[in-house]
C-alpha cells in the first residue's frame, strides 16, 4: 500500500480528486489488501503526467 499525504493508499492519485466509483473502488482495495489496477478517470491530471514520464 502507498502512504502519503492526501494521497489515495492504492493508486497514485490524490484522494480528493476520486469520482464515486474511484473511491468506492480503492476503499474496497484497501480494506481487501488486494493488489489490482486502478479505476479513477483515464484522463486525470495525474494518470496524464504518469503516461508522459513512461513515454520518455
Amino acid at each position: 500500500m502507498r502512504t502519503g499525504v492526501g494521497g489515495c493508499p492504492v493508486c497514485p492519485h490524490e484522494t480528493a480528486g476520486h469520482d464515486t466509483i474511484a473511491s468506492r473502488f480503492c476503499a474496497a482495495t484497501a480494506a481487501g489488501e488486494l493488489h489490482r489496477g486502478c479505476a479513477c478517470p483515464a484522463r486525470s491530471r495525474e494518470t496524464e503526467e504518469r503516461g508522459r514520464d513512461h513515454d520518455q
